[in-house]
């Protein structure tokens, strides 16, 4: 590093220090967790959701993190898919009556009294919309409701009438308001967002769902069937679902919120995925058979946790036994599929050793007096294996093939940048060492200064990026163990050491400024400061 007139090299090279150490703590920090119960369909739903409560706060290793049951149920519900909502015959009647109370306060110019009471009413409807649009009475009286606010907007001129109209319209698409019940101001503003939504460059929405052929609604409104492209909505927010099978005999299907802007947006829905999740007591998968179970839920696992962005899931199961529970952990890498550990226990008891046990990628029974080893549970049932030698998988299986591949390019890069950054250390010197030989009056002298002092930023740049390149790609190519590999104490060590000396080098090596004549000494000094 050279210490000449100039200190900008030094200071950005001792700011660099900070940040690489800062980067490499935030590849190595603690990976997430998702402890992800799963059943047949009788299987306890509650206490599945205590045990894996109890499974996620027995977690404190610091390799990995536990992402609390609730808050995994609601990032899944954010950016995946939430149950469908239901709406109680009380509920319903109520909704009702608030809205026909609405309209009389309305005609009584109540505002005020017509404001609070469309609230209430809102708060019931809108939620359940999709369930409620399902009916095209329903979702024409949740339409009615929400043009009744329109219309205390309107009639208090209110700006905010016309935003309003849009909202009932993204509502309840597609379906017109009761006749004789809206002031001829709320029906000719919504003819004219209508009319807007039509000639203005609407959202388009392509739906594909694996199986095709399913039926779609949005926000409750039947639209067609699967792949269904739409080109005339309004932008904005919808609830779609996708339902297979004869109308009146499947389940409801799960809520996928989309964002609908200008342009095209394409949303696939994978149904048999839809029907095995759920969110009700917490995010867990549940399956109709043990066959089913056994072909889907590695891959089941593999998209909940994704979803949430989870770098590793834990499935958990309950294994009645005859004198306790029993549950079974099977820990699951994201990013490759990959089983790293497998642990039967007791649920009652031993949990914390249990847990610690997945950590560190053993696999043992410990429902005995004395832990034994187990396989690893594969893509089936227990003990299955990976491939077909019958080998089983251990712990700390390699990375997917793309991050392999890219790490090596990183590395590959990485190592360029280094020579390069060394043999332009060299011209450097080499120009360093041409500009002692003249004399300062000569016409050459203050070219030949300025290539020398001219490649030392490319070179250190080439370093810096270098380095960063290399500590990039070590968590790419590395496969994942368990603990701290001893052999990285001594990287480390000898990293801290090089750090120190090229410290040392640094600030003691002579150099000299750009405005003085150079001399051997200070280009010798300067080149090796800058290795």
């Amino acid at each position: 590093m050279s210490l000449r007139a100039n200190p900008a090299p030094a200071l950005a090279y001792l700011v660099s220090l900070p940040l690489l150490l800062v980067t490499t703590s935030a590849l190595a920090q603690a990976r997430s967790v998702l402890v992800l119960p799963w059943s047949l369909e009788d299987g306890d739903a509650a206490t599945l959701a205590a045990r894996a409560e109890s499974v996620a706060g027995a977690i404190s290793t610091g390799e990995v993190s536990a992402i609390s049951i609730a808050n995994a149920r609601s990032r899944f519900e954010e950016h995946g898919s939430s149950e469908p909502p239901t709406m109680s015959d009380s509920d319903l009647d109520h909704w009702l009556a608030l809205s026909r109370l609405a309209v009389r306060h309305l005609a009584h110019a109540d505002y005020a009294a017509a404001a609070q009471t469309l609230r209430e009413a809102q708060a019931l409807s809108e939620p359940a919309a999709a369930e409620l649009n399902r009916e095209e009475t329903r979702a024409r009286q949740v339409l009615d409701t929400c043009l009744y606010d329109v219309r205390a907007l309107v009639e208090t001129e209110d700006p905010r009438a016309e935003a309003r109209a849009l909202e009932c319209r993204r509502l309840v698409p597609r379906i017109a308001p009761s006749p004789y019940q809206h002031t001829p101001e709320v029906v000719e503003l919504m003819t004219r967002i209508d009319r807007r939504l039509a000639e203005a460059p609407p959202g388009s929405l392509r739906l594909e769902s694996v199986p095709a052929g399913c039926r779609v609604r949005l926000n409750g409104i039947p639209l067609g069937e699967t792949p269904f492209i739409s080109e005339d909505l309004a932008t904005g927010e919808y609830r779609a679902q996708i339902e297979c099978g004869e109308e009146g005999t499947t389940q409801r299907g799960r809520i996928h919120r989309i964002r609908l802007s200008e342009g095209a947006s394409t949303v696939r829905i994978d149904v048999r995925f839809d029907t095995a999740v759920r969110t009700d007591t917490a995010l867990r998968l549940q399956y109709a058979t043990r066959e089913d179970a056994d072909e889907h839920r590695l891959a089941d696992a593999v998209s909940a946790a994704s979803t949430i962005g989870a770098a590793e899931v834990w499935l958990l199961a309950l294994e009645p036994a005859a004198d306790a529970d029993v549950i079974r952990i099977d820990r699951v890498r994201v990013s490759t599929s990959s089983v790293l550990a497998s642990v039967r226990t007791h649920s009652a008891a031993g949990l914390p050793g249990s847990v610690a046990a997945v950590g560190r990628g053993a696999s043992e029974d410990r429902t005995g007096t004395e832990p034994v080893t187990m396989p690893l549970w594969g893509a089936g049932a227990s003990g299955a294996t990976d491939d077909e030698s019958g080998a089983v998988p251990t712990a700390g299986s390699g990375r997917a093939g793309w991050e392999t591949g890219v790490g090596i390019g990183l590395g590959v890069l990485g190592i360029g940048a280094y020579v390069t950054s060394f043999a332009l250390v060299n011209v450097e010197a080499g120009y360093g060492h041409l500009a002692t030989q003249p004399l300062p009056t000569d016409l050459d002298y203050l070219s030949r200064r300025d290539q020398w002092t001219g490649f030392e930023l490319p070179a250190l740049a080439m370093g810096w990026v270098g380095g960063a390149l290399v500590t990039a790609a070590l968590p790419l190519v590395m496969s994942d163990e368990a603990g701290t590999p001893w052999w990285s104490w001594v990287i480390g060590g000898a990293g801290v050491a090089a750090i120190g000396v090229g410290l040392a080098v640094a600030l003691t090596a002579p150099t000299c400024g750009p405005a003085g004549r150079p001399t051997d000494a200070c280009v010798q000094g300067t080149a090796l400061a800058d290795e």
